[in-house]
């Protein structure tokens, strides 16, 4: 079954809502990361888990017009969680970047590319959505060849969430869930772990 790439539709918004809309994404990561990496608001410790930051980017770029502006509002998200974690740094501009945080960056935009497809039609759309609901298996549940375990309720959550962005309609959302459990094996046993060894 041939892929049929997702089209651009509805009304274009103008640069300057872009804009704005990217400002404020960028403020309230920025504000969010600064007051959780200071400790002055630990109950939302998770927002820098990967499970947590692909669900935001799921809900950034999954609905945006085209993928250059999913990409963007994402790219803002990921930078003001940087900021805020490293603000004191930024302030007396001596903060360098390390290579956790650009490869990051780079990983973040190339999810959030392929994010915007997976909303399209066809079979090269349902596997780019099951990589991404693959990754959120890893978190949210425990599989082994004799049982199934959910791995926390917090973790559960956003693996609903996650596939409740990703759904189209019931026959889409099963390919998509046999993919995302075809993924969910290479990603537990050899990608994240190989990712976690190089960036240290």
């Amino acid at each position: 079954m041939a892929n049929r790439i997702r089209k651009v539709s509805g009304k274009k918004p103008s640069g300057l809502q872009v804009f704005k809309e990217d400002f404020v994404i960028l403020l309230l990561s920025i504000g969010l990361s600064y007051l959780v990496n200071t400790k002055s608001l630990m109950a939302l410790s998770f927002i820098n888990q990967p499970n947590f930051i692909l669900v935001v980017v799921m809900a950034l770029v999954l609905f945006a017009y085209s993928p250059f502006i999913g990409g963007m509002r994402s790219i803002c998200f990921y930078l003001g969680l940087i900021a805020g974690k490293h603000m004191q740094a930024i302030i007396l501009m001596n903060y360098q970047p390390d290579l956790k945080t650009i490869v990051g960056l780079v990983i973040v935009i190339v999810v959030a590319i392929g994010l915007w497809y997976s909303k399209g039609k066809g079979q090269m759309s349902e596997i780019l959505a099951g990589a991404s609901l693959g990754f959120l298996l890893v978190y949210g549940l425990n599989v082994t060849l004799t049982h199934l375990a959910i791995s926390s309720l917090y973790d559960l959550v956003l693996l609903v969430v996650g596939a409740i962005l990703l759904y189209q309609n019931m026959k889409q959302m099963a390919m998509v869930l046999l993919y995302g459990f075809l993924f969910y094996f290479p990603y537990k046993i050899m990608i994240i772990p190989g990712l976690q060894m190089f960036l240290g």
